[in-house]
């Protein structure tokens, strides 16, 4: 599993992290450890994402190398200064012209402090420094009614081409009577020219540690700002992201709460599985490789039924918490949550994992869109309207 966090190696061996966390490291134990609840700015600099100075300078095109001579330089020289500027002047510089509309992005490293490309922008892209964006975050944690919400984690992955942070509210929403879901909110931002300024109500399933982030009943899990000087009035901006992320939540309460008062046995989970993933038949043929050899069969799609039962078996293990994990689905054993669940838990910690801003934060990150569409699809098949209930939450 990768997790794509900035890193460091100092001449003495020593490895720095771009990363840190509240009283427990990450899945992937690297970065710093706090113990004490800190402010934006402390925690920027715990996880080494302080004083970037992320900035535009004009792009500019190279052309060839052209000749120097100092005693052709424009302004008033003595004869000494030009023949001590002529000695130490290289023979050839570089001639450019600028490129109207780009600008390159750059930053100053953190841990060397050279300066370093993150890539090309258009003329109108402003850059947003990371203490713009956590002090979205601060304004969001200042609200009222937020008391007791901390920031978790703070991080930078892919060289420090995007950086995240993540914030934990104190209540915990439940579903039943004891299937616990912990609350964040994410921010996230991009500095090469590819990324928006994100917040997003990215939740954990307490006994499982599946994050549930899926878009419901028509209600996406966050919002998006464009990289423009707008998205540096941060109140507003807090607000947006804070009632996005309540409304969400309040819809996927409601939700969980209706399909976990709904039984399901095995034959209607691996009914489920099947309208996402179809079977896959095998497809017969006949070979004859010669005149005197008998016909054979062969299966011509062998792997594809393959990959297609052991997903069905892995899916089915979750579901009947036959795997090493244990018992994950708690109270939710035997309902239409508990297969939403085993669904989405078999995509989070039993396919391919990849690093992004997601892993490196500790959540899982696997297919939103096909989690959401798990989802929906549960909801829909047991007569459950989503979109009514988001309207409610």
């Amino acid at each position: 599993m990768s997790h794509g966090l900035e890193q460091k190696t100092a001449i003495d061996g020593t490895t720095y992290t771009a990363f840190a966390a509240y009283k427990k490291p990450g899945w992937h134990a690297l970065g710093e450890v706090f113990t004490e609840a800190m402010n934006a700015q402390q925690i920027l600099e715990k996880a080494h994402m302080a004083g970037w100075n992320v900035r535009l300078q004009p792009m500019n095109h190279f052309l060839s190398m052209v000749p120097t001579d100092a005693r052709e330089l424009p302004g008033e020289i003595s004869d000494e200064s030009t023949e001590i500027l002529a000695a130490n002047m290289p023979s050839e510089v570089p001639y450019t012209i600028g490129i109207d509309g780009y600008n390159v992005i750059l930053r100053n490293n953190p841990f060397d402090g050279k300066p370093e490309v993150f890539g090309v922008a258009k003329s109108r892209y402003t850059p947003v420094q990371n203490e713009d964006l956590l002090e979205l975050g601060e304004a969001i944690i200042n609200f009222e009614g937020n008391e007791g919400a901390t920031w978790e984690t703070a991080g930078s992955i892919e060289g420090g081409q995007q950086v995240f942070a993540t914030i934990k509210f104190p209540e915990q929403l439940t579903i039943g009577t004891g299937d616990m879901i912990e609350q964040y909110l994410m921010l996230t931002t991009g500095h090469n020219g590819q990324h928006p300024v994100r917040a997003m109500a990215t939740n954990v399933r307490v006994v499982c540690a599946n994050t549930l982030k899926m878009a419901l009943g028509g209600r996406k899990n966050g919002v998006t700002f464009k990289h423009t000087a707008e998205v540096l009035n941060k109140m507003e901006a807090a607000k947006q992201s804070l009632v996005a992320a309540h409304q969400y939540n309040k819809t996927l309460a409601l939700v969980a709460n209706e399909l976990i008062a709904i039984d399901l046995n095995t034959d209607g989970f691996v009914k489920l599985v099947k309208h996402h993933w179809p079977e896959v038949k095998p497809i017969e043929a006949v070979l004859t490789l010669g005149q005197s050899d008998e016909p054979q069969t062969i299966v011509t799609n062998k792997k594809s039924v393959t990959m297609w039962k052991n997903r069905m078996d892995k899916m089915v293990s979750v579901w009947e918490e036959d795997t090493p994990r244990g018992e994950t689905l708690g109270e939710a054993r035997g309902t239409v949550w508990g297969g939403v669940n085993a669904m989405t838990e078999t995509l989070d910690w039993h396919g391919s994992t990849s690093g992004g801003f997601m892993r490196a934060a500790g959540f899982t990150d696997s297919n939103i869109k096909l989690q959401s569409e798990i989802l929906e699809y549960a909801a829909k098949k047991n007569g459950i309207k989503t979109k009514e209930l988001s309207l409610v939450g």
